[in-house]
């Protein structure tokens, strides 16, 4: 009896605790602030459960366990095969799927320090030419037994390394994007879009797909199929329409029979919550839209129906239940791997599988399946499925190699000659500096933005106070088994981001302008409430992540020169260094929350004008006499010649520059020690004939939850 109620609460508050996403149309950061404030009235729910159970304590509810209801199965299963599902009808196909998501340019092995061409002699994973050699193999194997073979990716094939800049023919000459081309080579069938592929906004989309597909026609060369069902585009100002469909039908012939199969794909809600600049497009919800496109599909006729789903495979289990009659989901966002898939079972028989690769090539999916022809939308079954890693173990293609060698590299090196760096393969450094999650201080963000820092003083002259940077820019860690660190890897580091519907798209330049610090603090809260943790130098701050919007910042303080730290004031001027997506942003959050509205301003305290948003960045962005200055150059450049090569211990581990502080925190470890608790003092008290051996009992698992209680709640974090 006690272990049902167990099960069913910790059920409960496990369904409670990730029911996180509510979808705000048009309005991003009112979806953010929203989102947290779900997760903090979550927390409120299990304090007051908790307490519910303390006071029932006295109740001897425990001795009726007929009336309890066992915990309903969440009807996911686990396993390779599937059970219960409809009976197959009599024409029957085998098809196998092949499927990456995240590849975030990562075109090249990595890190690319420990890479040495050849076969089983370095430890690096990913690559594109090695890609190309398993996906060859595959369809070698497949073809001898007459079975088809998709090649299928779920969203963010760009941004991550300095490959994407070549795309948008600004920074090179060759106009076509490396990834699209040498997908284009290994036979990618369909491609979906996800956040990422909004980075250089729509503007610089449309520019990376106008320039390969013009390319593409001199080479006799055709785009695959670049899907996204809920983009709305809703100022076509680039021409973007003419790429992006809303599905895709595809005829293949697969053990002798033909299969016409439905592709469509959807970016996720916390996948949209990352699209910084929506001016021309919005992101419409994926539920509403993949109900109408499974309709739309069935109605063609086709055989199955295939989801490219940039969303996370958790908002894929939840869409997969609202939203019957998907096939297969080929999931991505997450770079989570799902080592077996997991299925959806609905009660009308019909089930949907849910895959996901994790991200930047490190492992290809292989789903082996056999589906019913004239069946849409029941399911599949899974005959096989393998997660296979890329590795050293595997040869490279030698036509991916050596465009890669002949084309895309001189092209990069190109690019960094421009900004005074060494070429991509050069050892600038040795050590190591880890990453770790984007709501959290780590040693990257530390080193990023102290390089940061240190280069908006040495180039303009004057001291810089703070420098801030959005976790999510910072995308790779410095540790390679050897030890050292090339330019390649440090520019992947922060190689994201361009001036947003300007341009060039060579990185995110440095800013700088100057803020009271009362402005500082408004500056940290609205990236709180926004969801968007600063990553700090020449600061330290304490938040409570469970606070309300605007009173979240508990402490701001300066970290002077000798260590020590001294509460920022609020009317001083602090001279502030930013990237260009935080600078991008303040106009509208200034004009549309003006409880976090701040006025960049001049060294004497005069407000810089953002009536227009261009003109405002013009004004505030850095120049290197007259060129720009990315964060990847910077940081190239510190490691360079200010650390002269070798990483200091400091960057061995987080500096305590963000502390999180928080008066309550209830995992599910807590509720289940809880229950447990409260189970075993209802049973002492069933047994218990006499009222003092009752009472005490009673009391006693009630001064045991009391000290548990307290232990929660004096956790802090940091």
């Amino acid at each position: 009896m006690s272990l049902q109620l167990k099960n069913l609460l910790i059920g409960i508050a496990w369904k409670l605790n990730n029911n996180k996403f509510i979808y705000e149309k048009n309005q991003l950061l009112l979806q953010r602030m929203r989102e947290r404030g779900e997760m903090e009235k979550s927390k409120l729910f299990s304090l007051a459960l908790l307490l519910f159970l303390t006071a029932t304590v006295f109740m001897p509810l425990a001795t009726c366990p007929s009336t309890l209801t066992p915990l309903p199965s969440l009807m996911i299963n686990f396993f390779k095969t599937q059970e219960n599902v409809t009976a197959k009808e009599a024409t029957t196909v085998n098809l196998t799927i092949l499927h990456l998501s995240d590849m975030h340019s990562e075109l090249l092995p990595w890190p690319l320090a420990d890479y040495q061409t050849g076969k089983d002699n370095d430890p690096t994973v990913g690559g594109i030419a090695r890609l190309a050699t398993l996906v060859n193999e595959i369809r070698n194997e497949k073809s001898a037994e007459n079975e088809a073979v998709l090649l299928l990716l779920a969203g963010d094939f760009l941004m991550g390394t300095p490959f994407t800049w070549i795309g948008t023919g600004v920074a090179s000459p060759l106009n076509v994007s490396p990834e699209i081309h040498l997908l284009t080579l290994i036979g990618c069938d369909v491609i979906g879009l996800g956040n990422h592929e909004f980075d250089y906004t729509d503007h610089g989309l449309a520019l990376i797909l106008n320039n390969t597909n013009s390319t593409f026609d001199t080479w006799g060369l055709s785009l695959p199929p670049l899907l996204c069902s809920n983009l709305n585009i809703t100022n076509d100002a680039y021409g973007l329409s003419a790429f992006i469909k809303k599905n895709y039908i595809m005829n293949i012939t697969s053990s002798g029979q033909t299969v016409k199969i439905g592709f469509f794909a959807l970016i996720g809600y916390n996948a949209n919550g990352s699209i910084i600049f929506q001016r021309n497009i919005q992101i419409l919800d994926p539920v509403e839209v993949a109900r109408e496109q499974v309709g739309y599909l069935k109605g063609l006729g086709v055989d199955l129906i295939v989801l490219l789903s940039h969303s996370g495979w958790k908002e894929d289990v939840e869409l997969a239940k609202k939203v019957p009659g998907i096939d297969v989901i080929i999931g991505g966002h997450d770079h989570e791997l799902l080592e077996e898939p997991k299925y959806i079972i609905m009660p009308d028989g019909t089930n949907t599988t849910i895959v996901d690769a994790k991200a930047y090539l490190e492992y290809l999916g292989k789903l082996e399946v056999t589906l019913t022809l004239g069946n849409p939308g029941k399911g599949v079954h899974v005959r096989n499925y393998q997660a296979i890693a890329i590795n050293d173990t595997i040869e490279e293609n030698s036509t991916v190699l050596g465009e890669l060698n002949t084309n895309y590299i001189p092209a990069i090196n190109g690019i960094l000659t421009r900004f005074g760096c060494p070429p991509y393969n050069e050892i600038i450094a040795r050590g190591t500096v880890e990453i770790g999650s984007e709501d959290e201080e780590h040693p990257i963000g530390d080193l990023v933005t102290d390089a940061m820092r240190w280069a908006a003083a040495n180039i303009t002259g004057k001291p810089v106070d703070f420098a801030f940077i959005e976790s999510g820019v910072l995308r790779h860690a410095l540790n390679s088994k050897s030890g050292n660190i090339t330019v390649y890897d440090a520019v992947s580091v922060a190689a994201l981001g361009g001036i947003p519907y300007q341009g060039p798209y060579v990185g995110a330049p440095l800013c700088t302008f100057y803020l009271y610090g009362y402005e500082v603090k408004r500056a940290l809260e609205f990236a709180l409430a926004a969801g968007f943790l600063l990553q700090v130098s020449g600061l330290r701050y304490i938040y409570d992540p469970t606070g309300l919007p605007t009173m979240k910042v508990i402490r701001v303080e300066q970290i002077t020169e000798d260590g020590k730290t001294i509460p920022i004031k609020d009317n001083q001027l602090y001279h502030v260094c930013v990237d260009v997506w935080i600078a991008a942003v303040i106009p509208t959050v200034s004009k549309e929350y003006p409880v976090f509205r701040i006025e960049p301003k001049y060294e004497n305290g005069t407000p810089i004008s953002m009536e227009s948003e261009a003109a405002f960045i013009q004004e505030v962005l850095l120049f290197n006499d007259t060129s720009i200055v990315p964060e990847w150059q910077v940081l190239v450049t510190y490691l360079k010649d200010v650390l002269r090569g070798e990483i200091p211990e400091v960057y061995s581990k987080s500096q305590g520059r963000i502390v999180v502080w928080q008066w309550f925190v209830l995992n599910p470890e807590d509720v289940e020690v809880t229950l447990t608790l409260y189970a075993l003092g209802s049973f002492i008290q069933s047994q218990s004939t006499h009222t003092s051996l009752m009472i005490g009992a009673a009391a006693t698992t009630l001064l045991v939850i009391i000290i548990t209680v307290a232990t929660i709640t004096s956790r802090k974090k940091k």
